[in-house]
């Protein structure tokens, strides 16, 4: 089964944040979305997924969109069913 790809990772003091490309997009997003962001707080080992934004430049790095240091492209938790699929694509 496919999995989904890492793009990039970065290294807080309190957390670390995971881009992933999935292989499908998610089913309960529109427009079609593929992009996500893992997010672990190193205290408690918390973990959040949420919609990411994020570009390839040209040295073959991943970024935040210009203008935001956030790879957060929607606050708005996932389903049940794109959150499992995610976790499926991660795993």
């Amino acid at each position: 089964m496919p999995k989904a790809t890492k793009l990039a990772a970065r290294e807080w003091v309190r957390n670390t944040q995971t881009l992933y490309r999935l292989s499908a997009p998610l089913q309960d997003c529109w427009p079609a979305w593929r992009n996500v962001m893992v997010n672990v707080r190193h205290e408690t080992g918390e973990r959040t997924i949420s919609r990411a934004w994020a570009y390839e430049k040209p040295d073959g790095t991943w970024a935040a969109v210009p203008g935001d240091s956030s790879w957060l492209a929607c606050y708005c938790p996932l389903t049940e069913r794109d959150l499992a699929f995610v976790e499926s694509e991660i795993a």
